[in-house]
């Protein structure tokens, strides 16, 4: 579904991507993150996603900012600014 280039979901990237943190691809998972940010860049779950991986790469800095950046997102989407 990913690869045919038919469409691109934000969606399937970013589960694509959660399995590669459990396999412990986490430059696999950084890729798909970024590419569903991409898509959807006020889509919270992508820079969680990215966050994680960046952690898992060593970046905690960088990781945790993402994950800064997504809990903001996520608190504008829910109105608990």
């Amino acid at each position: 579904f990913i690869d045919t280039g038919a469409m691109e979901s934000p969606t399937m990237l970013v589960r694509r991507g959660f399995a590669n943190v459990v396999l412990g691809r986490m430059e696999d998972a950084l890729e798909d993150a970024r590419r569903a940010e991409g898509i959807s860049p006020e889509w919270p779950t992508a820079h969680y996603l990215q966050g994680m991986a960046l952690i898992g790469l060593g970046m905690e800095l960088d990781g945790h900012e993402k994950l800064r950046i997504a809990a903001s997102l996520e608190a504008q989407r829910t109105g608990r600014n």
